[in-house]
């Protein structure tokens, strides 16, 4: 049985997708990363949609998540800056490529295979009375039985973000981190409306779990695989960039923040960190700073860079004032 079409909220037993051209809502976004949405709750705006996603040279995807801009007409759109977000996906560790297969079996299993057949993920619900697929409001893709129940959902299996509405923090580990401090939350004083800052909450998190990789090979692979990851820059891009590191806009008890601008003109932030012994410390300080301030415009991170021993982060240029203000003096 082939696909239904793209804007119901629900698929029913015995429906195969494949991540090909051929699903008709395929967008490509000017950061390189591509979209193939197979279900969406409601229209207009930022909203929630599930498919296949990649991000780069796109020769493998992941099973996800993840919000992206809606016109009235139920058609995603490319905006400027922003989207795609991914806030959640299935097979960080087991990607798939193009052609590869996603199937609600008429058993009840979600089942992402890849080309040749091989198993990529699974909900592992065979016989246990679903009767359909959801994608809600909230975000939250649920396999359900005849009476609406919930047999399984993503919110019990959180890995990319956390989203309203959405439990829990599991790590495995065994380390507890405080949403509180890893999470930053702006407040519009204006429509009262909550903003999670995703990309930066996806680096921050990301960077605390990259630091229990113990050698340094298999940490940069794992960065390359994780879905919603931050843009990573040469050590050599920062330097132009930055222009060798000259424009210092002020320095703290972990390293310094330099002024730069990308090829595209945009201004940057960047922080370089002193030392390996000092990077989980001075990546503690960071969240716990920006963390604790609640601000309409609060910093973004837009990228990272981990070369050899070199540990930076890049972020959004504050007209209203340094990023050493905010690291340093936030408080």
């Amino acid at each position: 049985m082939t696909s239904q079409p793209f804007d119901y909220p629900t698929a029913n037993l015995s429906t195969t997708w494949v991540n090909s051209v051929s699903i008709i809502h395929s967008v490509d976004f000017s950061d390189g990363s591509k979209v193939r949405a197979i279900l969406l709750r409601e229209t207009l705006g930022p909203k929630y949609a599930c498919g296949f996603y990649c991000n780069g040279n796109c020769e493998s995807y992941i099973f996800a998540i993840f919000i992206v801009q809606i016109n009235s007409i139920s058609q995603i759109t490319s905006p400027a800056i922003g989207f795609p977000q991914v806030v959640w996906s299935a097979n960080r560790s087991k990607l798939v490529k193009i052609n590869s297969t996603l199937q609600l079996t008429s058993g009840g299993d979600l089942v992402l295979r890849g080309v040749d057949g091989t198993l990529s993920w699974s909900t592992n619900t065979t016989g246990k009375s679903v009767v359909g697929l959801s994608l809600t409001v909230e975000g939250n893709l649920v396999l359900f039985d005849s009476k609406n129940g919930i047999v399984w959902q993503s919110f019990n299996h959180p890995n990319d973000a956390l989203v309203p509405g959405q439990n829990g923090l599991n790590s495995s580990s065994g380390d507890c981190y405080l949403p509180s401090e890893i999470f930053s939350l702006a407040n519009n004083e204006k429509n009262r409306k909550r903003t999670f800052h995703l990309r930066h909450q996806i680096g921050i998190a990301i960077f605390i779990f990259w630091k229990k990789r113990k050698a340094s090979e298999d940490e940069e692979d794992f960065l390359d695989h994780v879905s919603g990851m931050p843009t990573r820059f040469s050590y050599d891009d920062l330097k132009a960039a930055t222009e060798n590191f000259t424009k210092k806009l002020g320095e703290g008890g972990f390293g310094s923040v330099f002024e730069g601008c990308l090829v595209n003109e945009k201004k940057i932030a960047v922080k370089c960190l002193d030392g390996i012994g000092q990077v989980k410390k001075s990546f503690l300080v960071e969240v716990e700073t920006i963390g604790s301030i609640h601000h309409a415009n609060l910093v973004q991170l837009i990228g990272f860079c981990t070369e050899k021993s070199h540990r930076l982060l890049i972020y959004e240029f504050m007209t209203s004032g340094s990023l050493e203000k905010w690291i340093y003096h936030g408080k």
